[in-house]
C-alpha cells in the first residue's frame, strides 16, 4: 500500500522558500536603511558641531570689537588700545610704558571684555606643538583686500585683527558658510599672500602682509587657508577689530 501523500505539500515548500526571500531582502533593505541614517545623523551632528564652533569665534571676536570700540569712541585713538592681560602669560601685548587701566580691552574699567582662550576642541592638534597654537593673536602687522583703504601692505593700511590660527576645517567651512561667504560644501579659500603672525599688537602698525584673495575682498570676518610660513596649509579665522 502506498504511503498517503498530503496534498500540495511540495507547492508549500516553495512557498517557505518564497517567504525566505522575503524575509531576507526587508532585513537587508532594514540593515541598509539604519546604515543610512546613521551616516545621515553623524553628518548632522558634525555639522551642528561645527555650527557651534563657529558660533564661539563669532561671538568671542564680536566680544573683542566691541570692548575697542568702547575705548575708542571714549577717546582713545587706535594706537591707544592695549590688549595686555595675565591670561597671555606673558607681556607680548604690554607697551613699553605700562598701559594705563582705562585703556585695557580685557579691563571692566577699561573695554569690558573677558579674557579667554580659545576652545581647544575647535582646533586641529595636528598643529599642538607650534608655539602659535591654543592663542588668540592680535596684530597690526596685516590688511585685508577691500576693508578700509587698499594701498601697499604698510602701516597706514593695516587693520587691526584678532587672528585664530589653526583651526579645524569643519569650523573654518562653517565660519564662511555661516556668513554666507560660500556654502558648506565650499572648500575655504587659500590666501595668496603670506601673513605676518610674529608681532602682537602694542599700539603700531608695522610694514605686514595683506588676507588677499577674492573670495574675502571686502569681508572683515572670514576664514582662509595659509600659505606659507607657521600657517601654511593651516585654517585661519580672522576678525577685523578696526579697519584703518
Amino acid at each position: 500500500m502506498k504511503p498517503f501523500i498530503p496534498p500540495h505539500r511540495e507547492s508549500e515548500r516553495g512557498s517557505v522558500l518564497i517567504y525566505i526571500f522575503i524575509a531576507i531582502a526587508v532585513l537587508a533593505a532594514l540593515s541598509f536603511a539604519v546604515s543610512r541614517s546613521g551616516r545621515e545623523s553623524a553628518q548632522t551632528i558634525n555639522k551642528e558641531r561645527a555650527d557651534l564652533w563657529a558660533t564661539e569665534l563669532f561671538d568671542y571676536s564680536n566680544m573683542l570689537r566691541r570692548a575697542v570700540t568702547t575705548l575708542t569712541i571714549t577717546g582713545l585713538t587706535e594706537n591707544d588700545v592695549c590688549f595686555h592681560d595675565s591670561g597671555w602669560d606673558d607681556n607680548s601685548y604690554q607697551f613699553s610704558t605700562a598701559c594705563p587701566t582705562a585703556n585695557l580691552v580685557f579691563s571692566q574699567l577699561g573695554g569690558g571684555a573677558t579674557f579667554q582662550n580659545p576652545n581647544y576642541n575647535l582646533l586641529d592638534s595636528s598643529y599642538s606643538t607650534d608655539p602659535a597654537y591654543k592663542k588668540w593673536h592680535i596684530t597690526g602687522a596685516n590688511s585685508v583686500a577691500g576693508v578700509g583703504t587698499d594701498c601697499s601692505p604698510t602701516g597706514p593700511c593695516n587693520e587691526l585683527l584678532a587672528v585664530l590660527p589653526f583651526v579645524r576645517r569643519e569650523a573654518c567651512i562653517a565660519v564662511n558658510s555661516k556668513l554666507g561667504i560660500t556654502d558648506d560644501l565650499t572648500e575655504p579659500p587659500q590666501d595668496d599672500a603670506g601673513f605676518d603672525l610674529s608681532v602682537p599688537f602694542k599700539g603700531s602698525y608695522p610694514n605686514g602682509e595683506s588676507i588677499n584673495t577674492a573670495t574675502l575682498d571686502g569681508k572683515r570676518v572670514g576664514c582662509f587657508k595659509g600659505n606659507g610660513g607657521v600657517i601654511d596649509d593651516a585654517y585661519v579665522f580672522y576678525s577685523v577689530l578696526i579697519a584703518r
